[in-house]
């Protein structure tokens, strides 16, 4: 009976070695980098669009890169480009449609692209109170599909029907204390 478990570490030997180098081998075949370096691309924009600085920028999944600036929107897909003029800083954002949410001084809205790739604004300036659509946008943010628009005067949430003013006293944006 001995004799039987002398040769079985044996075989359990020669099992271990078997499996653990083909396990070996495959761990050395998973080879990853990693890059200290972050990702860079140079954008050359247009001539009369460079010297102005840059406020926001987003990437839509088709690759089209949206430029707030001073003066207006810039839109670079490829070797295309186009400007919208508008009363600056512009911020944009936008989610996973094919609508790009933007601010500018008294103005916000979206861009939409049409069939032929070419981009509509759309304004929802008139869903503003008279006496609240003087204001300088500070930012844009889009969270969970909620789009929140800060401005010197407050902050607003924007919809496809309406735009909503949050005030301080306002449910969604009333400081709690914490436990």
């Amino acid at each position: 009976m001995n004799l039987f478990f002398k040769s079985y570490r044996i075989y359990l030997i020669f099992f271990l070695l078997i499996t653990s180098e083909s396990c070996f081998n495959w761990g050395f075949a998973q080879q990853s980098k990693l890059n200290l370096a972050p990702w860079i691309q140079e954008i050359n924009l247009p001539s009369e669009y460079s010297e102005i600085p840059n406020e926001t920028f987003f990437r839509d999944l088709e690759g089209t890169l949206f430029i707030g600036k001073e003066n207006g929107l810039s839109i670079l897909n490829g070797p295309h480009s186009s400007h919208f003029p508008l009363n600056g800083p512009v911020y944009v954002c936008g989610d996973d449609s094919d609508t790009l949410c933007y601010v500018a001084r008294n103005d916000l809205g979206f861009l939409v692209k049409q069939e032929d790739n070419s981009f509509r604004i759309i304004s929802r300036k008139h869903l503003i109170p008279t006496s609240r659509r003087s204001f300088t946008p500070s930012g844009i943010q889009n969270i969970s599909g909620a789009v929140f628009i800060y401005t010197d005067k407050g902050s607003f949430q924007l919809s496809k029907s309406e735009v909503k003013f949050l005030d301080k006293q306002s449910e969604q944006i009333d400081a709690k204390p914490l436990d």
